[in-house]
């Protein structure tokens, strides 16, 4: 220690610890953060009351450290609070930074060891609450740095609650004005009946049996977060339905159901992002929303659902088609056989059906109100001509024409020149003998009908789903103006 005043001179070389630290968080009186002993050494520090901060660490070796997180019953974290909070006043806001807060400062941390350490997470949100630990932590952290180009890399190994491994790895920069982190965390064979209160609360239903295998990887940068979370579910099973105000009123057992494949197993990819500089950011809301964005897909596009979970979170997996695309097949006007774009979309849709074995299938032909009967018409009179091709028809239909639209007897004061036929476009012939057709709702309902056998029976027969599972509505479904169609529609049930 040298000179007074503004000349002061601070430094140290050297090596400290820090044994048996226990903190309480007194707002609400339960444990905060303890170790047995984080040991520091190779310590070089310098301070000059115009420098910025000097500090170099070789190591930090933390032995038995425990970390309290614990979202209180507002719904906030304890972290959040540690600065102005009070028993008196728990939630004060906190102090805006002072300008000694923000001075320049060098700080590097070669290597943090963690042995056998231990992170606990309390959520008092949550009625019943909800408790997890994540022990055995060991690992390291590497290269920490206030250099903003510099990256800490981190590499931690625990179990969540004893016996499910948990890993924690990827870079990231603390120590730096502006936050860089790309960190990747895996859980593997976390039982899912333990995470049965959120369930019951957000779903309306508890779990009683299941595994969770969590992947999830966030990037933050420049204030900004995506998140990526994997999430693979293997046997989740729900229990009886409970009356929860707060739960989603959309279908969580048919998107369960939707997304479930024949061995039991939910595969998902959940994206989130944000800017941290939002004063409502929050991870827990982000990935709430997304959740329920998936339960609402489920309604209005589940297809797009079912292709999306059946190529892995892809959405277009090999499939000839993809999202809503499935969700229908179009014939020709006045046509009911199946092209081979209509079987390769069918097949399509089998294989995603025969993976997912609690679904069914249920089919509405739609009719188009100006197209089919006009089509319909011209296959009758095509068939009542014998016409066998194209040149045949327009000759035939002139010669129809002529004979059904000539006077079957002459005026009697006619001349030689009003005798003879007038020149007629063809199409007009064609109309003329088209509106003296009969057509009927029957021929109509017949054409629907044909269409939904031919589908059925592709279904049933090519693609080997079972009958039961293959459902057909009894009537057509009328067209709208926004909806001029000649096709058979599906719908997931």
């Amino acid at each position: 220690l040298r000179g007074e005043g503004n000349a002061m001179q601070l430094a140290y070389n050297g090596a400290a610890a820090v044994s048996k630290l226990a903190t309480v968080d007194t707002t609400i009186d339960e444990d905060l953060l303890n170790w047995e002993a984080v040991r520091l050494s190779g310590i070089a520090f310098k301070w000059t009351h115009e420098a910025p901060l000097d500090l170099a660490i070789a190591e930090v070796a933390v032995d038995k450290a425990y970390s309290r997180v614990v979202v209180n019953p507002d719904g906030k974290l304890n972290l959040q609070q540690l600065k102005a909070a009070t028993p008196a006043e728990p939630a004060a806001p906190a102090p805006a930074p002072t300008p000694a807060e923000e001075k320049p400062r060098n700080i590097r941390i070669d290597r943090v060891n963690f042995t056998d350490s231990r992170l606990n997470f309390t959520d008092h949100f949550i009625k019943p609450n909800y408790t997890a630990d994540v022990g055995g932590l060991a690992g390291s952290v590497t290269n920490l740095s206030s250099d903003t180009a510099t990256r800490g890399v981190v590499d931690l190994k625990g179990a969540y609650d004893q016996t499910s491994p948990v890993t924690i790895a990827g870079t990231v920069n603390p120590l730096s004005g502006d936050l860089f982190l790309d960190i990747v965390a895996k859980g593997k064979d976390i039982e899912l009946p333990k995470l049965s209160a959120y369930s019951l609360r957000y779903a309306g239903y508890g779990i009683t049996k299941g595994r969770l295998t969590l992947d999830v990887k966030y990037h933050i940068e420049h204030g900004k977060m995506e998140g990526r979370n994997r999430i693979f579910l293997d046997q989740l099973t729900f229990g009886e339905h409970v009356d929860n105000p707060e739960a989603t009123k959309l279908p969580v057992l048919f998107a369960v159901n939707l997304l479930k494949n024949s061995k039991g197993e939910i595969d998902l990819e959940l994206p989130v992002s944000g800017s941290l500089d939002d004063p409502q950011f929050a991870i827990g809301a982000l990935v709430g929303q997304v959740v329920s964005n998936l339960l609402k897909k489920a309604i209005t596009a589940p297809f797009s659902l079912l292709t999306a979970a059946f190529g892995g979170g892809g959405g277009g997996g090999t499939t000839a088609a993809s999202g809503d695309d499935l969700a229908y097949v179009e014939f020709e006007p006045g046509r009911e056989d199946l092209d081979a774009g209509d079987r390769k979309k069918l097949d399509a849709v089998v294989k995603a059906l025969l993976d997912r074995p609690a679904i069914k299938l249920e089919m509405a032909p739609r009719n188009d109100a100006q197209k089919d009967p006009l089509a319909l018409k011209k296959a009758t009179l095509r068939a009542k001509l014998k016409a066998t091709d194209d040149a045949q028809y327009a000759a035939l239909v002139k010669a129809e024409y002529l004979r059904e639209a000539a006077p079957k007897t002459p005026p009697k004061d006619a001349s030689p020149k009003d005798a003879a036929p007038k020149e007629v476009p063809a199409a007009e012939m064609e109309a003329f003998l088209l509106d003296r057709i009969p057509l009927g709702d029957d021929d109509l309902r017949a054409l629907a009908s044909r269409r939904s056998e031919q589908v059925k029976a592709y279904l049933v027969g090519e693609g080997k789903l079972s009958a039961d599972r293959v459902l057909v509505a009894t009537a057509p479904q009328p067209s709208t103006e926004k909806n001029q169609s000649s096709r058979v529609e599906f719908t997931l049930k």
